[in-house]
């Protein structure tokens, strides 16, 4: 028996015949609750959040999970347990939020399309603040606060133009993109305060992308960030909570580091040490290595120039892959023997049964164990924006969900949080010709 040597997931233990997450059997999950099957580490999740708490240890740092990388029930209870409260981008997020009993005073309201019924029911919970992106969301914001004689508190988020070297579908940062805004932006709208009764200023906020490996783009964009606190602080207005956002990035392959939170907190220390209230928004980084994605291999196929392990998981329960062409560790489990045993050295390109081209995990990938019909793999790293980013496309069911929860003796007990869809969840909420609804 040996550890897995992927230094994220300490808690994947390798056996002759099958590997364990926190002491669970994975190939027995499987076999009870059927694949695709979603498997969580609660232990990995919680030791993230104590990462970060020494991290920013002496700072004061309010830890605001943005609930968009993963939205379970259970994993948001959880969460609150652990005082950390949300990052929201939708009403459905406040409601999910809510009911998890996380703490929204201290959480805050992002995103550029916030509705009127959205801010009204933000209002209604006394969210800590809403991240402001236009001028005319602000005015929105102004309205619906005053309908209801109650002062909105706002946060301003800052567009710094800084290249945050992620993926283009994840960079939020740059002037092109549709987030934030500029200085002369902010300056402006700063100025029209005084005509607006039921908005308080009170903060700014930047977020420049998520997955970001190094901590110079995050250093780039908040000296930019300080330069301009310290213009809105020159013109009166008290600026004493910043809202730093998210973005640390977790290692997706074997030999990538993992972010350099020390050297993030110094830099952060150095900047805003005058700063009463920060607020950080990490998502991937405390949920993303907490999750596999179990799936079985349908069929062994070899063509003429590829061979494919064709498995029953496929990108409606993890797009990741097919949208970013991103990167997931793969650990084939032999459960089976049968004629399609092809060797592990063979190349293979995993792929699903939804009917794209793009339905693939990895292209030509190399596998340690010799594979076939009956057999498992697991997907690592597959915590975030997994399940939370899964649909029902081919009319395909979305996956069951484990929780792995550990008990003071670090033994885990799984327990089920999501039911696999069945037929009926299908059309839950179309209008059937033949059902009568008195």
């Amino acid at each position: 028996m040996k550890t897995f040597p992927f230094r994220p997931l300490t808690n994947l233990v390798m056996t002759p015949a099958n590997l364990t997450c926190d002491g669970v059997d994975l190939a027995d999950l499987a076999s009870r609750h059927r694949t695709p099957l979603y498997v969580y580490s609660s232990a990995h999740i919680e030791k993230q959040i104590k990462e970060l708490r020494r991290a920013f240890k002496g700072l004061p740092v309010t830890i605001c999970y943005a609930l968009k990388a993963n939205t379970n029930f259970t994993l948001l209870n959880f969460l609150a347990k652990h005082d950390v409260a949300a990052d929201l981008v939708s009403g459905g997020e406040l409601w999910r939020a809510k009911n998890a009993q996380m703490n929204l005073k201290q959480s805050v309201f992002s995103g550029v399309g916030k509705t009127a019924d959205e801010i009204a029911l933000a209002l209604k919970s006394q969210i800590k603040f809403f991240n402001v992106e236009s001028k005319s969301e602000l005015e929105l914001i102004n309205r619906v606060a005053s309908k209801l004689k109650v002062t909105a508190q706002i946060s301003l988020r800052f567009n710094p133009d800084v290249d945050a070297k992620t993926h283009p579908y994840i960079s939020t940062g740059l002037h092109e993109n549709k987030f934030g805004l500029d200085k002369a932006e902010i300056l402006t709208i700063a100025s029209t305060f005084g005509a607006l009764k039921s908005c308080s200023l009170r903060a700014l906020s930047v977020h420049i992308g998520s997955q970001i490996q190094t901590v110079g783009p995050f250093r780039d964009s908040f000296i930019k960030l300080r330069e301009l606190r310290n213009l809105l602080l020159a013109q009166g207005f008290k600026i004493d909570s910043l809202d730093l956002g998210g973005g640390f990035s977790i290692p997706y392959r074997q030999n990538e580091k993992s972010f350099d939170l020390d050297k993030y907190a110094k830099t952060v220390k150095a900047l805003f040490s005058d700063v009463k209230e920060l607020t950080i928004e990490p998502g991937r980084f405390l949920v993303g290595n907490s999750g596999i994605l179990l799936s079985r291999v349908l069929h062994v196929k070899k063509t003429r120039k590829k061979k494919f392990l064709i498995v029953d998981a496929g990108m409606n329960d993890l797009v990741r892959p097919a949208l970013y062409q991103s990167y997931h560790e793969i650990i084939t489990i032999p459960c089976a023997s049968g004629p399609n045993h092809l060797k592990g050295s063979t190349g293979f390109d995993v792929v699903g049964p939804v009917c794209e081209s793009s339905d693939s995990f990895t292209k030509n990938r190399k596998f340690s164990k010799a594979t076939t019909a009956g057999d498992l793999i697991a997907i690592l790293s597959a915590g975030a924006y997994g399940m939370s980013m899964a649909n029902q496309y081919n009319s395909r069911f979305k996956p069951a969900e484990i929780w792995l929860e550990s008990n003071a003796r670090g033994k885990a007990k799984a327990r089920l949080i999501r039911h696999r869809d069945s037929y009926r969840d299908l059309v839950t909420n179309e209008v059937l010709k033949k059902e009568s609804r008195k």
